[in-house]
Parts: structure tokens; sequence; C-alpha cells
């Protein structure tokens, strides 16, 4: 729903797997073990309900104009964001393997971008593109559980 109201060209998502060892606050910070680019079409026909498109890189660039220092600061201000988010996940519970954080974008002029919280995801989450993906995150779910 939140989509509805927030002004965004493209959405982050972050894929994040901490190591089992992790805590909240540790340095360095968790970094995304993945990212992938999300956006929507509109349809010719008004009435028609929207694309969903899995966008390339270059095509999230080209959305902010080519501006690179822009697409820098998105992922920057995405995962600083994501530390205190995610560290809440860790005050509740048993840790988890996988969490991906989708976050809206918006270039806002040169070098500049808004980023707007979007969902927590977890085990399951759709991995998109990330061929990779399934299994790294089923493997860091077994070193959880088996090590």
């Amino acid at each position: 729903m939140s989509q509805e109201w927030v002004d965004f060209d493209w959405e982050l998502r972050l894929f994040f797997l901490p190591p089992r060892d992790w805590a909240p606050g540790a340095s360095p910070p968790l970094r995304p073990e993945h990212f992938e680019y999300t956006a929507w079409e509109n349809a010719e026909n008004a009435d028609a309900p929207q694309t969903f498109i899995k966008a390339t890189a270059q095509a999230a660039l080209a959305s902010f104009g080519g501006d690179e220092l822009a697409m820098a600061s998105a992922h920057r201000q995405a995962t600083a964001a994501s530390q205190p988010l995610i560290a809440e996940l860790f005050k509740h519970g048993a840790p988890v393997p996988m969490i991906r954080m989708d976050w809206m974008v918006k270039r806002r002029g040169p070098g500049q971008a808004q980023v707007v919280f979007g969902e927590y995801c977890e085990m399951g989450a759709c991995c998109l593109k990330w061929q990779e993906g399934p299994p790294k995150i089923w493997r860091s779910a077994l070193d959880l559980v088996l090590y």
C-alpha cells in the first residue's frame, strides 16, 4: 500500500545474509550480499494495471538521467538506513538467515536521491533475477541451524 503514496522512480531491493556471529552494532556494518531493481510501467490503456519490471542496473541508472552520484547515494542511504531496522529484528527472537529490505528511490537533483523504506522480507522472499540467491540463502539457513 505504501507504494501508492510514495513518489519514486524505482525500488531498490537489498539482500542481507547476516553471519551467524553477527550482532547489531558490529563493525563493519552489515553489507548487502546482492541488490535488485524493480519498477512499475504504466500501461498504454489507463484502465489496465501497471506492469512489474525487473529492471537492470542500466535501466535504473537511465531513469536517473545517468546520474551515477545519485545512484550511489541511494545505495549508501538504503544500506545505512537498513542497519537499525535489521538490529530491531534481532531484538525480537532468534536471528534470521536472510533479510530482504525494499526501498523506494527517487532522484531529487544532481547527485541527490531520496530513499523511503518499503518492507522487510525474510526467508522465502522472491530473489527475482538473482540466480545464485536461493542456494546462498539456503546455505545461510543451514549454517545458522547446524553450526
